[in-house]
This record gives C-alpha cells, sequence and structure tokens, in this order.
C-alpha cells in the first residue's frame, strides 16, 4: 500500500505509525511553495493523508477534488499520529495494533480532529 502524506515538516512519527500498520511506501509533500498546490497526486497512491494544521484552504480542496475524481479515500487530520492512526481504522484500510474497542475509545478521545471522505 502506498499512501501520500500532504502537509507538515517534520513527519516521521507519522510515518512510522503508517508502516507500523502495514504500509509500504509514504510520500510526503511539504507544501512549502504555492505552486505545490496545483501538483496532480500520483497515480500509485491509495490513500491521501492531509495534515490540516500546516495546509491552506486551496490546497485541501485542490486535493479533495482530485481524490474523489479518482475514488482514493482522503484522511485529513491534525499532526498527531494518533488521530491518524485511528481515521486509518474508521475506514478500513491498515490493520492496526489497537483493537476495535481501545481504537474506538482512543477516537472518542481525540473528538473531532480527524475525518475521512471518500
Amino acid at each position: 500500500m502506498s499512501v501520500l502524506v500532504i502537509g507538515g515538516d517534520r513527519v516521521e512519527c507519522i510515518k512510522e505509525a503508517l508502516y507500523a500498520r502495514g504500509v509500504d511506501n509514504v510520500t510526503h509533500w511539504d507544501m512549502r511553495k504555492a505552486r505545490d498546490c496545483s501538483k496532480m497526486l500520483p497515480e500509485c497512491a491509495e490513500c491521501v493523508v492531509m495534515i490540516t494544521d500546516f495546509l491552506s484552504h486551496n490546497a485541501m480542496n485542490h486535493f479533495k477534488r482530485e481524490a474523489k475524481k479518482t475514488g482514493i479515500p482522503i484522511v485529513c487530520a491534525k499532526r498527531g499520529s494518533a488521530s491518524i492512526s485511528c481515521a486509518l481504522e474508521k475506514i478500513g484500510l491498515v490493520g492496526g495494533k489497537f483493537e476495535g474497542s481501545e481504537c474506538r475509545k482512543n477516537c472518542q478521545n481525540i473528538g473531532k480532529s480527524a475525518s475521512v471522505y471518500r
């Protein structure tokens, strides 16, 4: 499985969490330059994770549209790897360390910090 992480500068913890859950390839775009907002999603990406703390509204809307065109699931979360892990559990893409009930408990503690779109 290949995941594209968009936004943020230091995403090592997020990459480690994704690798621990069975992801083979993680690509990271930091989106520091304005022209990065018009990039096309790579064909190999099977899921898009957007770190909303570090993205402009234009970038988020652009990548949501691109992902919906191709049917790629999108996970929007704040910078924490826990919120991303629980969002990935919700869409069932990767098996996590948490069992179902524990993950639901952690997701409730996180609140609305993670959203999933298809």
